[in-house]
């Protein structure tokens, strides 16, 4: 049974759809040199104030940009363009970062493919801003995480833990069900090998294992989904969080 059919078949008869968060992880460095250096560069050059510490602060703003996004791309398990508004448009689409920054890098960026220019301190220093806005925008996934794992369930099906606590012993009763919901999609995304998964279930029966392609186009709204995720944003454990899954899910 694939996901379209699972959500014409039980969602429907859902009491009380919810979406409970299990997993929290954070995305990691890959480069050897991180973007929150190349900005310290950038800033120490800045400093300087000669034309070689602002060509040189140019450049290392440049590379904090190109660094940041590349290492989100990475991290997420998606292709990473040659061309940079190709990659700028997935980082757009991940909803990781307000239009207004990515406008500012797209001119910053223009300004950067001029060969020869030779910028100003006022520039460089528009560059060094608008860098930090962008890494601190971005920032969470690496230092908060982003949700890897949730439950989009019929709330009433939860299943009793099989976990009995006494004064002195926690007993694990193995014959409980395995779900934690007996009518639910389980979302995981598998940060060693980048790949996000649903697991359907029914009744305490797996009816379904579903991977996601990286071109599959719910790919990026997914993990979108996921990234802005958490306890107090107002899509966890509600069903308006439940109910935008299953429409990312079941796009046509």
């Amino acid at each position: 049974m694939n996901e379209a059919q699972y959500i014409n078949a039980y969602v429907p008869n859902w009491q009380k759809p919810t979406l409970d968060l299990k997993g929290v992880e954070s995305l990691g460095y890959v480069t050897p040199v991180t973007p929150f250096e190349y900005l310290r560069y950038a800033e120490a050059d800045l400093n300087i104030g000669d034309v070689h510490g602002l060509v040189n602060g140019l450049s290392n703003a440049k590379r904090a940009i190109d660094c940041q996004v590349a290492n989100i791309l990475h991290g997420f398990g998606l292709s990473i363009p040659k061309q940079f508004p190709s990659r700028l448009e997935k980082i757009s689409a991940l909803g990781l970062v307000a239009p207004r920054i990515i406008k500012k890098i797209i001119r910053l960026r223009n300004l950067m493919e001029h060969e020869f220019h030779s910028p100003n301190l006022s520039e460089v220093e528009d560059a060094v801003d608008i860098v930090t806005l962008f890494l601190g925008a971005t920032r969470h996934v690496f230092a908060n995480g982003i949700t890897t794992s949730f439950w989009v369930a019929d709330e009433v099906s939860v299943n009793p833990t099989g976990i009995k606590r006494t004064k002195t012993k926690t007993i694990i009763d193995n014959e409980f069900p395995a779900y934690t919901f007996s009518r639910g999609i389980f979302c995981a995304f598998d940060l060693e090998i980048r790949q996000l998964s649903l697991l359907l279930v029914h009744e305490n029966n797996e009816m379904g294992n579903i991977t996601f392609s990286k071109s599959d186009k719910r790919t990026i709204p997914l993990l979108a989904f996921m990234s802005t995720l958490d306890a107090a944003g107002g899509k966890a454990y509600s069903p308006d969080g439940a109910h935008e899954f299953i429409s990312i899910v079941h796009a046509p």
